[in-house]
């Protein structure tokens, strides 16, 4: 037997008012912490040098179009177009001229990182800042962009600090 009391039907309507208002605090939170990811994202599109955090190399293709890192001083063959495409995500452009053609940063399948001509899923990165201000990037297979000693690159499945990288402006 339900009870006609009018403090139980008030009761009820605070309830719902208080669902709605936390539904709606949630949705704004969201919001702005999607807009402090894209608001970071930005700090690092455009022409830029990607040094890593551990060894102080930069990732860089040679002549064969290899990915690699090294401590060269930063020249042309260090320098990445970084482009915002959907989702937050970034792709990582190489340099090239009018007679040299560029290359898309990908994450192969298999842990690599090699080039491809045109961007699909698997040569778009998500960024993400860590608390020193280095940045780091997952693949479309989960995996971590990583710089190993000796001037490899590949995928890691654990973010370790070889995974971590200063984004910098070409100088």
């Amino acid at each position: 037997m339900s009870c006609p009391c009018p403090y139980k039907r008030r009761m009820k309507h605070l309830e719902s008012h208080f669902q709605m208002f936390l539904t709606r605090f949630t949705f704004l939170l969201l919001l702005l912490i999607l807009g402090i990811a894209k608001a970071n994202i930005n700090e690092i599109l455009g022409n830029r040098t990607v040094k890593s955090t551990v060894y102080g190399t930069y990732l860089a293709t040679n002549f064969i179009n290899q990915v690699i890192m090294t401590n060269n001083t930063p020249s042309e063959w260090e320098q990445w177009t970084i482009q915002e495409v959907q989702g937050g995500k970034v792709t990582l452009l190489q340099w090239g001229t009018m007679t040299i053609k560029r290359y898309y940063l990908r994450a192969d399948w298999n842990e690599l990182v090699n080039l491809a001509d045109s961007a699909s899923d698997w040569e778009k990165w998500t960024p993400s800042k860590n608390a020193d201000g280095s940045w780091s990037f997952l693949s479309y297979h989960n995996k971590w962009l990583s710089a190993m000693e000796g001037g490899s690159v590949y995928q890691k499945q654990v973010h370790e600090a070889w995974g971590n990288f200063w984004v910098g402006p070409v100088q």
